[in-house]
């Protein structure tokens, strides 16, 4: 026999104590009660002193309803390895989870007396007095908290409950004020202001001035301002689900929750909504097969087209599908209209539907009303927390599939320090991902599981390879009195505040650029990014006209200008340039279809950071492109190659591609198609 902590244990146990408390924390996070007690009971016969082996068999034994085994459970550890506070917080939990107020109240009061300094016997005892109605007992115990150690939120969340309860409005709201100046970010400070709002407009109470009134008012529209910029407040799915449900019932609708009120009303009689806006989670229905698969794509403005149209497209030439476009029209742009521009371009195409989702972002219609089997979104930033929640791929993922195809740009961050696509909250809910290469699809996988990635290559390139001359670089220019040169500038500045890097080389190159438009030996191609016109107005750097001056200077010059947005396509240009030159852009990687010369444009920041660009980025970059950091040295650079015709790195691209299976022969969507049938009809 051996021994632990002075205790006998057996011989040689066949798992290490670690193995069978990660084996019966797995257990219980599926709640498999029974697997868990089985569990712990070779635990604690291996290792005596081992807490875990008590404390998760009391929480399964709770779960199970054998109140009296639980803490019997508790009691067996206390004698085995001392009192500690977990002991009396399971007590304690297993009689509120039994509604056994008093019993509750006893074992807090135990803590508090044990254990003065902990949180619970505080704040868990006044959420056993107020379900008691004893809110003075409530207010009471939380005020001694909050003065004996740093107050937490939920501290400020109950004690204006508390004062809800009462119908203390006034208190309820200079309550909420005090949480909001000590926690600025705090999305349920946000969203307990819409209650009390809600409350107070429930009750009617025609005894309260309108003065004090308007404090909840006023919370609602903090709230409502927030709601728009929600890139910088940490609000999580359910508390902007939660916050416009307090919002719709107390009529508090503005255009930022227009289709939310709208969601919320379609619940009252859609029980399997109600339950999605609970957060449970539907599975998606039967497929029946007398109907076409319904594949949504949501397009909400027009920069956010080019990486899904292909795919798009070939499922409304195959039967299997009936595509839909869910797009949004941007009251202040006509630019980002992209119902207006969608409905144009598919307007003689009877298999896709598209569909007017409102005449802003916030009122768009849920994919949810509109019945879809799958719904793809263009990337990881275009349905974040800046969208209403019923259009980000979390609340979707709730009652339908959602998919996730890769693009060109994931290639240069590749196994970086930021890993915004694959551990992408957004990415994480797909039930189809889709890689485009050996090298992505082990990331994939690692992130992933082998059962969600699917290797089908990238949309993208179905387009390029019907545009693609597949002529080596020395032959197609051999003869050629010009060469064609087409520049693709990326949109973030180094004085984006929002951006957090240097990507663009549009600002350090523009001049250079055009004295280069005005050579005999070239022509120029400029496809600056979508974003780039919007972005640099934004930023105060350019106006739109100066941005459009530019343009017409480089036209006036002889080079050839791709207006920036996706209805000007510029993919024939960019297959048919004999050079890119380029920056952190998805085109870098893209453009290795062609094994022609690519020049890219460093910036220190990006290069150095470890962050934006990976491992596999900067191989990538290194071995199969000619790096730049200057306008003598990118001038140079393309001397060379235009007045040489040589290509010496024409050898490394053709290694990297077929050492990483980089692009396949250009049949990407029609092998995502297939994968999507085959997992939705099961067949």
């Amino acid at each position: 026999m051996t021994y632990y902590g002075g205790v006998e244990m057996a011989s040689d146990p066949e798992f290490s104590e670690e193995e069978l408390v990660q084996k019966a924390h797995d257990a219980s996070a599926r709640q498999a009660n029974d697997e868990v007690l089985t569990v712990c009971e070779t635990l604690r016969a291996a290792y005596p002193k081992s807490a875990h082996g008590y404390g998760l068999a009391a929480v399964a034994l709770r779960r199970l309803g054998q109140v009296d085994a639980s803490n019997a459970m508790v009691w067996k550890s206390v004698k085995a390895i001392g009192l500690r506070p977990w002991h009396l917080i399971t007590m304690a939990d297993t009689a509120m989870d039994f509604k056994d107020w008093d019993e509750a109240l006893r074992r807090w009061k135990d803590l508090r007396m044990a254990f003065p300094a902990h949180q619970k016997g505080y704040f868990r005892a006044a959420v056993a007095h107020r379900e008691m109605g004893q809110l003075e007992d409530c207010d009471r115990l939380l005020e001694e908290k909050m003065s004996r150690m740093k107050p937490e939120a939920p501290d400020f969340n109950l004690w204006a409950d508390s004062a809800i309860d009462r119908g203390e409005w006034e208190l309820a709201a200079d309550r909420l004020e005090q949480m909001q100046k000590a926690f600025p970010k705090e999305p349920s400070a946000y969203v307990a202001g819409a209650r009390v709002m809600s409350a107070f407009q429930h009750e009617k109470n025609a005894a309260h001035d309108s003065q004090y009134a308007e404090k909840p008012r006023s919370l609602m529209q903090e709230f409502d301002a927030l709601y728009r910029e929600m890139r910088d407040i940490s609000f999580g799915l359910q508390d902007m689900i939660d916050a416009a449900g307090w919002i719709v019932r107390c009529r508090a609708v503005s255009p930022q929750t227009r289709g939310a009120q709208r969601l919320f009303q379609l619940a009252e009689t859609d029980k399997n909504l109600a339950k999605v806006l609970a957060g449970e989670t539907i599975a998606p229905p039967t497929y029946s097969a007398d109907r076409p698969i319904k594949p949504l794509f949501f397009f909400p403005i027009i920069t956010q087209t080019d990486n899904l149209t292909p795919l798009l497209e070939k499922m409304a030439q195959d039967p299997r599908f009936e595509p839909i476009i869910l797009c949004s029209r941007n009251r202040a742009n006509d630019y980002d209209d992209s119902y207006a521009f969608f409905s144009k371009t598919y307007s003689h195409n009877p298999r896709i539907t598209v569909i007017d989702g409102g005449a802003h972002v916030n009122e768009n219609i849920s994919p949810y009303e509109l019945g879809a089997d799958v719904v793809f979104f263009h990337t990881p930033y275009s349905h974040g927390p800046s969208y209403p929640f019923f259009l980000w791929a979390g609340f979707v993922a709730r009652h339908t599939r959602v998919a996730h195809v890769n693009y060109g740009y994931f290639l240069l961050t590749l196994e970086g320090t930021e890993k915004h696509i694959y551990d992408n909250p957004q990415i994480q809910v797909a039930d189809m991902v889709f890689s485009e290469s050996d090298v992505s699809d082990r990331v994939f996988r690692a992130s992933f599981g082998d059962e969600r990635v699917h290797k089908t290559g990238y949309p993208k390139f179905d387009r390029f390879r019907a545009c693609l001359e597949t002529v080596p670089f020395e032959e197609r220019v051999k003869g050629k009195d010009k060469l064609d040169v087409i520049w693709t500038p990326h949109w973030q500045m180094a004085e984006d505040p929002t951006g957090g890097t240097h990507t663009s080389n549009f600002t350090r190159y523009v001049d250079t650029m055009l004295k280069l438009s005005e050579r005999d030996d070239v022509v120029l191609h400029v496809r600056p990014h979508p974003l780039l016109r919007p972005r640099l107005k934004v930023l105060g750097m350019y106006d739109f006209d100066e941005f459009d001056a530019i343009m017409d200077t480089f036209e006036k010059n002889g080079a050839v200008v791709y207006p920036a947005n996706e209805g000007v396509s510029y993919v024939e240009a960019l297959m048919s340039a004999d050079v890119l030159i380029s920056d952190f852009s998805s085109l870098v990687p893209e453009f290795f279809i062609t094994e022609r010369p690519i020049i890219f444009c460093r910036t220190d920041d990006v290069w150095n950071n470890g962050k934006w660009i990976g491992p596999f980025g900067k191989t990538l970059i290194n071995e199969g492109c000619y790096t730049v950091d200057s306008e003598n040295e990118l001038l140079a650079m393309l001397s060379t190659i235009v007045a040489e015709r040589k290509h010496p790195k024409m050898q490394n691209m053709q290694r990297l591609i077929s050492e990483n299976n980089l692009f396949p022969e250009g049949s990407s969507c029609e092998r995502i198609a297939d994968v999507v049938a085959q997992r939705i009809t099961g067949g």
